[in-house]
């Protein structure tokens, strides 16, 4: 398939590949909630999203007159498979997934991308084409960066790449366990995973989706869903109604919840800082 110039908001537009176009409303293209400012000494992001705060200070002070803050409304598709990334897009309040899609119109789940990660890796690397759909769980604010002011950062800034890079790697992890995870876990259990990295990530209890989307996210069919689901109503762990879910026993799901989701806290829990990354760091607070 020839590859498309993915311009990180895409107009409304036919996917063959995909049956969730039902599924999915077209909302507007991203809004821009603030502007890049003019580059001064004192610049500096405002940012929760943690691969930004990694980078040095003085990186994100350089970046500052190119970093947009952007709305993404819930369920707008920001690239398909095959496109060419014009930009990054770095969470901030905002959850999106990652879905991987058949030439039929099937697709799964292959990642969850919140405040701790990005959505443009493909950019920093020798084959800027994006293998996966992204598109917006839950709507909120994230910080946008064009794909060649990146490209150029990770180039000059070691401590960059090194923020990238771990990302990338616990990113291959997340998906390692979501492909085991699909394998050889009920649906329940995958269910209880997805509504608490989603809660993580979003500190919300309530996540608008129907089964039939949910379904699709989790590679399972809306009949084992909603049966899964029922399951965790009458247990008291969440509350379906009108195409919300709201969770109200986090304790109960976590008990429910197979072992993927336990490794995955842990390894962002007990993941140490790169040697480079603290370095660095202890380079700038000696040099003030």
């Amino acid at each position: 398939m020839p590859h498309r110039s993915g311009v990180g908001l895409i107009p409304d537009k036919p996917s063959w590949h995909i049956n969730l176009g039902r599924l999915i409303s077209r909302p507007p293209l991203v809004m821009i909630l603030r502007s890049g400012a003019p580059q001064s000494s004192a610049s500096r992001v405002s940012t929760t999203n943690q691969i930004l705060k990694a980078f040095p200070e003085e990186t994100r002070r350089r970046l500052h007159a190119n970093l947009e803050l952007v709305r993404l409304p819930a369920r707008k598709i920001l690239c398909e498979p095959g496109d060419l990334l014009r930009f990054a897009f770095f969470p901030e309040r905002a959850v999106l997934s990652l879905l991987g899609l058949t030439g039929d119109g099937d697709a799964a789940e292959i990642a969850i991308v919140g405040h701790d990660g990005m959505v443009g890796l493909p950019i920093v690397l020798p084959i800027n084409s994006t293998p996966y759909q992204a598109i917006v769980l839950m709507d909120g604010d994230a910080h946008r960066l064009r794909a060649d002011i990146l490209r150029a950062e990770f180039r000059r800034d070691a401590v960059v790449q090194i923020a990238i890079l771990e990302y990338l790697h616990r990113q291959l992890g997340e998906m390692t366990r979501s492909t085991v995870c699909s394998r050889y876990h009920d649906v329940r259990q995958r269910l209880c995973r997805w509504l608490l990295i989603v809660h993580d990530y979003a500190h919300a209890d309530a996540i608008a989706l129907t089964q039939e989307f949910l379904g699709h996210l989790l590679g399972a069919t809306r009949k084992r869903v909603s049966h899964a689901a029922a399951e965790l109503q009458d247990a008291g762990c969440i509350r379906q109604r009108h195409g919300l879910v709201r969770i109200l026993n986090r304790r109960g799901l976590e008990q429910r919840a197979c072992e993927c989701y336990h490794l995955a806290r842990e390894d962002a829990v007990e993941s140490p800082p790169s040697p480079l990354r603290t370095a660095s760091s202890a380079t700038t607070a000696h040099a003030r």
